[in-house]
């Protein structure tokens, strides 16, 4: 919308300017009064149509790259490991539980299973929750772990990872992990 406003008010200087310099004599019509002549160089014409492009473009790129995410939480990080090669075809398990009662088994929230294309370590991952499937006033823990096709674990996290859901993001960092033997 800025570049709108500041191509109009170029024009209207460009168009000033031109009545200004204009001759006197060359405004004067046969019954003494003057006309004015607004002038538009072909430069500032081309301009005004590609920045109108632009902004057309600016415009509709910007709903698609300003997606609502304001319904999700997404929770990001990376897996670490050292110990161990993990093959192409291995599977990474992402598990958020619900660990607010301590006296009773952990509440499954969400699963999400990832194939690994290349076994080197870190491995990047994004795990996206409805925020209607949490509560800020509970606690939750992110487990992570790695299998191989058939499902055995090769790989696990060995402490609990707190998953802070109050906002919509939640960046976890690097996560160790350990072999599941």
């Amino acid at each position: 919308m800025s570049r709108i406003i500041s191509l109009l008010a170029a024009l209207a200087m460009t168009a000033s300017l031109a009545a200004c310099a204009s001759d006197d004599s060359e405004g004067a019509t046969s019954d003494g009064t003057e006309s004015v002549t607004t002038v538009v160089d072909d430069a500032a014409a081309e301009g005004a149509d590609a920045d109108s492009e632009m902004a057309e473009e600016d415009a509709a790129s910007d709903g698609e790259m300003t997606e609502d995410h304001s319904d999700s939480l997404a929770i990001t990080g990376e897996v670490t490991f050292t110990d161990a090669t993990v093959e192409a075809g291995s599977i990474l398990v992402l598990t958020l539980t619900d660990l607010t009662d301590a006296n009773a088994a952990t509440a499954l929230v969400t699963e999400e299973q990832i194939e690994i294309e290349d076994g080197t370590s870190p491995i990047p991952f994004t795990l996206s929750v409805p925020l209607a499937e949490v509560d800020p006033a509970l606690r939750y823990s992110l487990r992570a772990q790695i299998t191989d096709a058939s499902g055995a674990a090769l790989l696990t996290t060995n402490s609990a990872n707190s998953v802070d859901v109050t906002g919509n993001s939640a960046d976890l960092g690097s996560l160790a992990l350990v072999s599941a033997d």
